[in-house]
């Protein structure tokens, strides 16, 4: 994944750098230019803003005395005193001198410019891609990267490690990188480069081992959910719940509230390795609570951030109904499976017969349509939406040149419904899902016909069961 950043290509010029140009910049018109010192002579990042608000984030240049931001050039001149500039006909006061001073130089004293990089908060220049903190994870020298937007939602996740004078975030490598008293500036081999503005110290948060703190570990992988976020697509939701035990359950992917994937997870304690899937841990951290990271072999690490928009509720298995597939059992099976259920925009149902022991497994997609004027329309379905003229031949139904049917006249078991119709069974499926997600005790007996029965008894828990008398009259 790349991290998201607001990235600035350089231009090179021999001349010396004019450091008196470094600054922030103010005129008249209430246009603010932030000019920073970058890592070759005369050029670096200019932060363009109009009455405080960011307009743009370019390139400043300089080639025999004159100034270039973006595709804006023309001859400057600096007061004696370095506080006035003329450019462009207009005149500029520094409000700012953004010193480098205290600079940290990533190739010269790496282990202070990790120090100061997982000690401070960051902010970029994006709305959607603000807050930028890093977080050591497996060692000293790697970790992971979180990005907030503006209303503090997270927005981004990403690895980072540095080594041999080089730092990679995410997928892009800077060859260069320092940070001084008010940024952080990286350039890479094509001369781009990436600038955050640094701000006050973060809390640090504290590691949580999968191998050395199992419990705690896990006790917070099945709390809550977690995200992965997405930049161009709706964010993924995903819950670590434990299904055959407490070591071993189901990762369940969300998207959009709905279900997208749903894939094996277990922690074996013999070996100390975490599964999902196909796919071996060999290490796992927890990050206050936060962070989730999990260490492939290859050395990839997988981020996941705890979701503040869901309860943080810890599962373990007594919140699972575990119902064996049996004869016996069978009209327990039916209330809990005869239910609308989905995976992504497919819909499921399980119809039974009077003997509830068989009946029909019904898959279906459902597509909004509308007509308007000589053109079908159908939501997310382009089959038949290119059609001028549908056509009848003895029992096929020709739609344009797009696709055709034939009309079925074997035995169906769905119909369509109407809106009031669809409500009803809106409102009785969140019925039935808060009456099969409650907690109740029943009594199970079974007969010598090979039936049984289960009667509901008005109590939650064993706990508010004094004793239990069977009376025959």
């Amino acid at each position: 994944m790349r991290l998201i950043f607001l990235i600035l290509l350089f231009l090179s010029f021999k001349s010396l750098a004019d450091e008196k140009l470094f600054g922030s910049w103010k005129n008249a018109d209430g246009s603010r230019i932030d000019l920073i010192d970058g890592f070759k002579p005369n050029v670096g990042p200019a932060i363009v803003y109009d009455e405080e608000e960011l307009t743009e984030v370019n390139t400043w240049s300089v080639d025999n005395g004159e100034l270039k931001i973006g595709y804006s050039s023309g001859i400057y001149t600096i007061s004696a005193d370095n506080n006035s500039m003329d450019w462009r006909n207009k005149n500029w006061t520094r409000i700012e001198s953004l010193s480098n001073s205290n600079l940290i130089d990533l190739k010269i004293d790496t282990e202070n410019f990790v120090n100061e990089l997982t000690a401070y908060n960051f902010y970029s220049y994006s709305k959607e891609f603000n807050l930028t903190k890093f977080e050591t994870t497996f060692s000293t020298t790697e970790g992971v990267i979180t990005q907030f937007d503006d209303d503090n939602n997270i927005s981004n996740l990403a690895s980072w490690g540095v080594g041999s004078g080089i730092i990679k975030i995410g997928d892009d490598v800077f060859i260069e990188a320092k940070i001084s008293e008010n940024f952080l500036i990286a350039v890479d081999d094509r001369d781009d480069f990436i600038v955050l503005n640094k701000g006050s110290e973060k809390n640090i948060l504290e590691k949580i081992s999968l191998v050395e703190s199992r419990e705690q570990f896990l006790l917070n992988l099945k709390s809550g959910a977690w995200v992965v976020p997405s930049t161009y697509s709706e964010d993924r939701i995903l819950r670590f719940r434990p299904i055959e035990g407490d070591l071993k359950g189901r990762v369940l992917t969300e998207s959009e509230n709905t279900l997208s994937n749903s894939q094996v997870w277990e922690f074996s304690p013999s070996t100390g390795a975490f599964k999902i899937g196909y796919t071996d841990y060999n290490a796992g951290l927890s990050l206050g609570g936060e962070i989730l990271v999990l260490l492939e072999d290859n050395g990839d690490q997988y981020t996941l951030y705890k979701s503040d928009e869901i309860d943080d509720k810890s599962f373990t298995v007594s919140d699972v109904k575990n119902l064996t597939i049996s004869e016996r059992d069978a009209t327990q099976i039916k209330e809990m499976i005869s239910i609308v259920s989905s995976k992504e925009d497919q819909f499921t149902f399980f119809e039974f017969k009077e003997d509830n022991l068989s009946g029909y497994l019904h898959e279906w997609r459902s597509y909004p349509f509308q007509i308007t004027g000589q053109t079908l329309f159908v939501e997310d379905n382009y089959t038949f939406n290119n059609s001028e003229n549908i056509y009848l031949v003895e029992d096929y139904l020709i739609f344009g040149e797009s696709d055709s049917r034939k009309i079925d006249l074997r035995e169906t078991r769905l119909k369509p419904k109407t809106d009031s119709e669809a409500q009803a069974d809106k409102e009785q499926a969140q019925s039935n899902k808060e009456q099969l997600s409650s907690k109740n005790v029943k009594l199970k007996i079974d007969l010598k016909n090979g039936q049984s029965e289960t009667i509901l008894l008005p109590v939650e828990s064993f706990e508010n069961i004094k004793s239990i008398s069977v009376i025959e009259e």
